[in-house]
């Protein structure tokens, strides 16, 4: 029995110092924990003893694990000390948690009932200053060591413990003889095994002045690790934000690059790109089908040396080497037209566009872009003998030939009909076609115009009159011409000179 009172005494001052780490008062754990003033002092002084589920909420609130409760200091060593293994992590902490202990300064003030002074512990005048037992202890030498805004308080806590036990404890600020100020705390208990205070009080004075200094740093301490990990969080969300940025733009350009290489890949114009020092570092298939050569024997060489197998010393030299170092030099876009020969595909006219690829104004290197306008060249030529063969067609023939726009103006006139008028085609051209008839045939050649307005080719005969004064008799055919809209857009003009045949006919008249 003696046994577990011994266990539940020291299990109650081992609550008591976590008690005062923390600077709670007697009140104030009570309060926490959920339970009465008198119930925290019973277990402190080891007449009670807590339920696991209290001993649960107590660590809770002291910020403590339930063993550290049960370490308790024994300062006699084991007699096999010297052959026990290293502590382990825990053992370790358990020997500080008493190093603790034993540091503490703690004093004690005897007060009986038939005394109105008491005795003072050894360690009481020193932590007061003295020389243990040089002075006596009184109320009011203990005092003059207490910050005067806290005697009071400390001297109404004696008298108040002393008529009725007092559960409390309190915490005031007191100076050393001869040394700085600390900070103690009080607690007040009765003697005796009663629950009064008959037999007189005993006052235990303990020392946490580094206890308040250790929690102060820990708070400050708590702070800036607190504000530092705030900081770095948020360092670390302005990097997050920005790899998801950069994420997101190299997905981008990735993506580009993807759709560039298609559209590069399924183009039918044909295009390689040339770094500045003149290395071959993309070619597409068009490209590779139009020289002939596999994109793989291409790429990784030089384009001088490609140019000079497939078209020759001379042709490099002379067309593309000056327009090639312009772009890759000098920045300059060039366009050339050539006809080339291409393998098997036999010649080909070719537009060349030389344009230089720039980043931030450094020149990376050329595209080549390469336009088949063979084709086009083929119907441009065709276009050019057909437009030959009209003309001669128009030169030679019999017939005088005018084109006519909606209003009736000449703006063309061929051979012939300068020779049936005796007008030159400066003389014609620009000029109206009314102009050239004489004045008794305006009204009937009116109709005419309106019938070919309307849609109708019309022929007709009409006499003109020639330069020198003479009248000269035609047969007029005129088909009228329209735009891609079906508006009027004048008519071609046929006339044949009948100047003969009407001859006859009045002669035979």
């Amino acid at each position: 029995m003696s046994e577990d009172l011994s266990v539940a005494r020291r299990f109650g001052k081992r609550l008591r110092y976590y008690r005062s780490l923390k600077c709670f008062t007697q009140s104030g754990l009570a309060e926490r924990v959920g339970l009465s003033l008198k119930q925290i002092s019973r277990i402190e002084r080891g007449l009670s003893t807590p339920s696991f589920a209290l001993l649960e909420k107590l660590c809770r609130v002291l910020d403590t694990a339930p063993v550290t409760l049960f370490l308790f200091h024994d300062p006699s060593p084991s007699p096999n000390h010297s052959e026990l293994p290293p502590p382990s992590g825990r053992e370790r902490t358990a020997s500080i948690f008493n190093d603790e202990i034993i540091s503490t300064r703690t004093g004690a003030w005897l007060l009986p009932a038939s005394s109105r002074h008491g005795t003072w512990s050894a360690s009481l005048y020193a932590l007061l200053g003295y020389r243990p037992f040089s002075i006596k202890p009184t109320l009011k030498r203990f005092l003059k060591h207490v910050r005067s805004e806290d005697r009071a308080t400390v001297e109404s806590f004696i008298h108040s413990s002393a008529l009725e036990p007092n559960e409390k404890d309190i915490l005031v600020a007191l100076t050393g003889k001869a040394s700085a100020r600390r900070m103690i705390m009080i607690q007040a208990e009765p003697l005796g095994s009663g629950t009064g205070s008959e037999n007189g009080l005993l006052l235990t004075v303990r020392e946490v002045t580094d206890c308040i200094s250790l929690h102060r740093s820990f708070v400050h301490n708590q702070r800036q690790l607190e504000s530092y990990i705030l900081e770095r969080n948020k360092e670390l969300a302005l990097t997050v934000e920005r790899l998801q940025q950069e994420i997101l733009e190299r997905e981008k350009a990735e993506q580009g690059l993807r759709i560039s290489d298609l559209m590069i890949a399924s183009s039918l114009d044909a295009q390689i790109f040339v770094d500045r020092s003149g290395l071959v570092k993309k070619v597409n298939p068009a490209y590779a089908r139009l020289a002939g050569i596999s994109v793989r024997e291409l790429e990784g060489r030089m384009y001088s040396e490609v140019l000079i197998e497939r078209w020759g010393r001379d042709f490099f030299d002379r067309a593309l080497q000056p327009d090639m170092e312009n772009a890759q030099l000098h920045g300059q876009a060039t366009v050339k037209e050539e006809w080339l020969s291409y393998g098997g595909h036999g010649r080909r006219y070719m537009r060349v566009f030389l344009t230089p690829c720039l980043k931030r104004k450094e020149i990376l290197g050329v595209i080549v872009t390469l336009y088949d306008l063979t084709a086009v060249m083929a119907a441009q030529e065709r276009l050019r003998e057909s437009e030959e063969l009209h003309r001669l067609i128009l030169e030679r023939t019999s017939e005088g030939v005018l084109r006519l726009d909606r209003h009736l103006r000449i703006t063309f006139a061929n051979a012939r009909i300068q020779e049936l008028g005796g007008y030159s085609a400066e003389e014609l051209v620009g000029g109206s076609a009314l102009d050239f008839l004489p004045p008794e045939e305006l009204k009937r050649i009116q109709f005419f115009v309106k019938q070919s307005r309307i849609g109708h080719n019309v022929r007709f005969p009409a006499s003109i009159m020639h330069k020198n004064g003479q009248t000269i008799w035609v047969m007029i055919s005129a088909a009228p011409l329209f735009t891609d809209k079906g508006e009027y857009d004048g008519a071609l003009v046929m006339l044949m000179d009948v100047t003969e045949l009407k001859q006859t006919q009045t002669k035979l008249e």
